[in-house]
């Protein structure tokens, strides 16, 4: 099963703005549709959810956990650094997935 990081699921702090559900309800409805697939481009993917989100929130990256934890691209680099608390790139060790997993609960909030 792919898991993607970026965005599972969005939550958009609470709002006064009429948009707002609408918009849940179409993330929702990609993400379902996606899920269901064999095969997905996370580049296409990263598009559509973009263009729901524009408003609201920028999608930087979006990938699978192993591209993640191997820092592929600069922006997940950057991300692995911070939690390694390194200059240089590196690769998240197996042992400190669930810290690592936490760390990616609270980054960027």
């Amino acid at each position: 099963m792919l898991r993607i990081l970026s965005l599972s699921y969005v939550v958009i702090g609470e709002s006064d703005d009429p948009d707002v559900e609408p918009m849940r309800a179409k993330l929702k409805a990609i993400l379902d549709r996606t899920f269901a697939q064999k095969r997905i481009k996370l580049s296409e993917l990263q598009k559509e959810l973009q263009t729901v989100v524009a408003n609201y929130a920028s999608l930087p990256w979006i990938g699978t956990f192993p591209d993640l934890c191997h820092g592929k691209g600069k922006f997940v680099a950057e991300v692995v650094e911070r939690f390694l608390d390194e200059d240089e790139p590196q690769i998240v060790p197996a042992v400190r997935f669930p810290q690592f997993i936490a760390f990616i609960r609270e980054y960027g909030t």
